[in-house]
């Protein structure tokens, strides 16, 4: 999905790196010039910094979370486990975890610590 930023400070720029809509409160309020660590509040980055890397990415909705790599989606919702989609490729094929070479262990694992913050 296309996002446009405008931050005079940061100049122009093009990225097609794996990015999240949480990133932006990361990236808007280091644009504000907060000083404040943004894992205390996010575990979005700001898309300005030159460290900027991402392994993975969440999208979230009503129902859920979802934890997706550039090999795999993992949703995590009643809604779609009840329909046994819980686990699929990119274009929403079903995956055997079992069978797949995806490494999705460590996003899981750092996904769940990350999440588990926000939800004492």
């Amino acid at each position: 999905m296309p996002l446009i930023l405008c931050i005079p400070e940061a100049g122009a720029g093009v990225t097609d790196a794996m990015t999240s809509h949480l990133d932006l409160p990361a990236t808007i309020m280091a644009a504000l010039g907060v000083k404040l660590d943004a894992e205390t509040y996010t575990f979005g980055k700001n898309l300005f910094s030159p460290q900027y890397d991402r392994d993975y990415t969440v999208a979230s909705d009503w129902h859920g979370n979802a934890l997706i790599t550039p090999d795999i989606k993992m949703v995590f919702s009643k809604k779609d486990s009840a329909n046994d989609n819980a686990i699929t490729s990119l274009n929403d094929a079903p995956i055997d975890l079992s069978t797949t070479q995806a490494d999705y262990r460590t996003p899981l694992r750092q996904f769940t610590q990350q999440v588990s913050r926000f939800y004492r």
